[in-house]
C-alpha cells in the first residue's frame, strides 16, 4: 500500500514538474500581440463557425488569402485559431493559451514515452521531458501563434507512436484504433506526420524485434497507416497536381545536400541555439568542442566500465533504444526537411526523440555501481538543464519584444486612423522581421491589408485612407503588389492628397512620423514611386523613399 501510494506521489511530482518546466518559460507570452501571418489567420477564422474545419480537408486551409494558392490541407490547424478567437477575434490570450497548451501535452507525452516505451526510471523520464520543454528551438513555435502548426503535429505524432507501442505488447485493437486516430489528427494538423509509418517500422525492428515479412500477418498493423497516406498523397495529387510540397519536388540533387544539412540542424538543436546570445562565432565554437569532448570521456569510459561487468544484454538494449530514439528517430523525422528546407520550428518533432535519447543515456549512468558517478551524472543534467533554460530565456525575450514592437504598430495605425482625415496617403513602414540578425523573428511580414481591417481594427482603414506598404509586409505576391500599390499610388496623385509616411523602431517600437508638409519633396518622391515599371523598380524606389527618413 505504501509502494503504491508513493508511486502516485512519483507520477503526480513528476507530472506536475514537467508541465511547469513547458509552461513557466511562456507566461510572459500571452499578452503578446499577433505578429506576422497570425494576422491573416486570425481574421480568416474568426469570421468562419467551428465546423467550417470540416470542409478544409479538401481545400488549402488558409483558403488562399496570400494571392498565392497553397498545397496544405491543415484542417485541424484552422480548428484552433476558430476556437482561439472565442477569447475575443481581437486578442491573442486564448490563442496563445492554446499553443502552450500544445506545448504542454507533448512535454508529457515525451514523460510517458519515456517511462513506458524506453522503460527508463522515473527521474530520467522527467529530465528528458523537462529537457524537451526547455529547449530554446522551441521559442519559436510556442511563442509565435502561427507556429504551433508543429507541436500540434508532434503531440498526435507522438500519441499515435505510444499507443502503437502500447498495442505491441497488449494486442488490443481499441488501442491499435486509437493510434490510427491519432495518426490521422496528426496528417491534418501538418503534412511533415507522413513519417510515422517509418518509425513505426523501425520500432518493430529495433524494440520489438520483429522481422517483417511480406505476409498478411506481419503486413496487417501498417494498412490504416499506409491507408490514411495513400489517401492524403491521392488527395494532394488530385487537388494540387503534386504529392509533394509545389515548391519543393524531390530531386536527387535534394539528397546531396541532406547530409551538409544534418550538420546544420545538430548544431542547432545543441549548440547554435544556446549560445544564440553570445556574439563571436569562438564563442560558439568552444562551448561545442569542451561539451562534445567531456561527453566523449564520460561515455568512453562508461562504456569501459559497462563492458567489464556482465550486463551484456542489457547493454545492447539500451544501445538498441538509443539508437532508435536517437539516430533514427531524428533522421526520420528530419528527414521532409529535404522538401521543406531548414527552419528551427521543424525541430520540434526530431528534438523528442533526441530528448528521450539522452534520458536513457542519463538512466543508464544512474545505474553505475559507484555513487559519485551518479552525482555526477545528476549535477550534469541539472547543469544541461539550466544551460537550455539560460538560452529560452533569452529566445522569449525576442518574441516579446516583437509582440511589443507589432502592439506598438498596431495602436499607433489605429490613432493614425482616427485623427487622420478621409483620403490621406499613408505610407507604413513597419518591420518585417525584428531581433538578432541570425536568429529574427516574425513581426509583421505578411500583415498588411489584414491588420488595418477588422477585427484589428474597428473599421476598415482602406475605406478611409489610401495604404501603401513595402513588399516585406505585404500578404501577396511581387506582381500583385505592384499592381496594388501602383494603382493607390495614381489614385492619391490624382486627387493630390496628404501624404503620411511612419515608421517604427524594430527593437524599441519608437515611430517616425513625416509628413508633405515636413518633407518638401515628399511628392514628387511619390510620384517617382507610381511610375515605376517593375516589382523591383518600385521597391528599389520605396526603399530610397523610406531611407530618406531617419528613424529615431
Amino acid at each position: 500500500m505504501q509502494e503504491g501510494n508513493f508511486s502516485k506521489f512519483t507520477v503526480v511530482v513528476a507530472v506536475l514538474m514537467v508541465s511547469a518546466a513547458a509552461t513557466i518559460p511562456y507566461l510572459s507570452t500571452v499578452h503578446g500581440y499577433f505578429l506576422g501571418e497570425d494576422f491573416g489567420l486570425v481574421q480568416l477564422f474568426s469570421n468562419r463557425p467551428i465546423l467550417h474545419f470540416l470542409h478544409l480537408f479538401i481545400r488549402p486551409y488558409d483558403e488562399n488569402i496570400w494571392g498565392d494558392p497553397t498545397d496544405e490541407l491543415r484542417a485541424f490547424a484552422a480548428l484552433y485559431y476558430t476556437l482561439g478567437t472565442l477569447g475575443g477575434a481581437n486578442s491573442p490570450d486564448l490563442q496563445h493559451i492554446i499553443t502552450i497548451t500544445f506545448h504542454v501535452l507533448t512535454s508529457l507525452l515525451v514523460l510517458v514515452t519515456a517511462r513506458s516505451v524506453a522503460c527508463i526510471s522515473w527521474i530520467a523520464s522527467v529530465f528528458a521531458a523537462v529537457l524537451f520543454a526547455v529547449l530554446p528551438i522551441h521559442a519559436e513555435t510556442v511563442s509565435w501563434i502561427t507556429g504551433r502548426v508543429d507541436s500540434s503535429m508532434a503531440l498526435f505524432y507522438t500519441a499515435s507512436f505510444l499507443a502503437y507501442a502500447h498495442w505491441r505488447r497488449t494486442r488490443m485493437i481499441a488501442i491499435l484504433m486509437l493510434s490510427v486516430a491519432a495518426y490521422f489528427v496528426a496528417l491534418y494538423n501538418k503534412e511533415s506526420a507522413i513519417t510515422l509509418p517509418a518509425t513505426l517500422f523501425l520500432y518493430d525492428r529495433l524494440i520489438a524485434r520483429r522481422n517483417v515479412r511480406l505476409s498478411w500477418g506481419e503486413l496487417q498493423p501498417y494498412l490504416p497507416y499506409a491507408l490514411l497516406t495513400g489517401a492524403m498523397l491521392t488527395l494532394r495529387y488530385v487537388l494540387f497536381d503534386n504529392f509533394v510540397h509545389a515548391n519543393g519536388l524531390f530531386t536527387f540533387g535534394i539528397v546531396w545536400r541532406y547530409l551538409p544539412m544534418q550538420v546544420r540542424l545538430v548544431e542547432e538543436l545543441l549548440f547554435g541555439s544556446v549560445f544564440v546570445t553570445l556574439a563571436s562565432p569562438l564563442s560558439v565554437l568552444i562551448p561545442s568542442l569542451v561539451i562534445g569532448l567531456c561527453i566523449g570521456v564520460f561515455v568512453a569510459i562508461k562504456t569501459i566500465r559497462l563492458l567489464q561487468r556482465p550486463t551484456t544484454q542489457s547493454i545492447r538494449n539500451c544501445q538498441l533504444y538509443v539508437l532508435f530514439f536517437g539516430p533514427g528517430w531524428w533522421l526520420i523525422c528530419t528527414a521532409p526537411l529535404l522538401v521543406a528546407g531548414p527552419s528551427l520550428r521543424y525541430l520540434y518533432l526530431p528534438a523528442i526523440g533526441i530528448a528521450i535519447a539522452l534520458g536513457l543515456v542519463f538512466d543508464m549512468l544512474q545505474r553505475m555501481q559507484y555513487q559519485y558517478w551518479r552525482y555526477f551524472t545528476m549535477a550534469g543534467a541539472a547543469a544541461l538543464v539550466m544551460l537550455t533554460l539560460w538560452g529560452l530565456r533569452f529566445r522569449v525575450q525576442e518574441w516579446n519584444i516583437a509582440a511589443m514592437v507589432s502592439d506598438k504598430v498596431q495602436s499607433a495605425l489605429e490613432r493614425e486612423a482616427v485623427a487622420a482625415p478621409e483620403g490621406v496617403l499613408l505610407i507604413v513602414d513597419a518591420p518585417d522581421f525584428g531581433g538578432t540578425s541570425k536568429r529574427p523573428t516574425r513581426l509583421w511580414a505578411s500583415a498588411i491589408p489584414f491588420t488595418v481591417q477588422p477585427p484589428f481594427m474597428k473599421s476598415d482603414l482602406s475605406n478611409r485612407l489610401i495604404v501603401v506598404c513595402p513588399f516585406l509586409i505585404y500578404a501577396t505576391l511581387p506582381n500583385l503588389w505592384f499592381e496594388d500599390m501602383q494603382r493607390l499610388l495614381w489614385r492619391a496623385d490624382e486627387r493630390r492628397l496628404p501624404i503620411v509616411v511612419m515608421r517604427w523602431d524594430s527593437r524599441s517600437g519608437d515611430l517616425t512620423r513625416r509628413t508633405n508638409v515636413d518633407m518638401s519633396d515628399l511628392p514628387s518622391r511619390v510620384l517617382e514611386l507610381a511610375n515605376a515599371k517593375s516589382p523591383k523598380a518600385m521597391t528599389e524606389r520605396m526603399n530610397a523613399l523610406l531611407n530618406a527618413i531617419p528613424q529615431r
